[in-house]
């Protein structure tokens, strides 16, 4: 019983360790290949997704999507993702915000998932890039600079 947990403890220990020393070190990675297969770990970016006509490429969402009505799988909350849950869903990519889901990111990296995180926003131009970098993303890039440039 206590060769249990003294391993335990030792587990515990590591895992602190490299949560505690690698927090904030990884850098956000862009996506390579083809994407169809999505989780959106943030609502406004599950929104661009929507808008560009790709909602079936949605496989996982937060719970915080009120306008969403697709078929896809709730993981959680930006705040809590359910790792094991998204990692079930063998997304291609994991949309992430720095407006809402910092760390969330990290995780992700941990878990061998390419992600791709948008930047903050700060004026209407921002939304616009950001938009049509996330549709360069998912084959809709044609379809986006339609948008914003009408």
């Amino acid at each position: 019983m206590k060769s249990g947990y003294n391993l335990f403890i030792i587990i515990f220990a590591v895992l602190l360790t490299m949560l505690l020393f690698t927090s904030g070190t990884t850098p956000a990675r862009r996506a390579g290949g083809t994407v169809n297969r999505i989780v959106s770990l943030s609502s406004s970016l599950t929104d661009q997704v929507n808008d560009l006509g790709a909602a079936d490429m949605l496989v996982g969402v937060t719970m915080f999507n009120p306008m969403y009505k697709g078929h896809a799988a709730v993981v959680g909350s930006y705040v809590q993702p359910d790792m094991e849950k998204i990692i079930s869903l063998r997304p291609h990519i994991v949309l992430v915000s720095d407006e809402d889901s910092i760390q969330t990111s990290l995780l992700a990296d941990r878990f061998g998932l390419r992600y791709y995180r948008s930047a903050r926003v700060f004026n209407f131009d921002d939304i616009c890039a950001g938009y049509v970098q996330l549709a360069g993303l998912i084959g809709k890039e044609n379809f986006a600079l339609q948008q914003v440039e009408s």
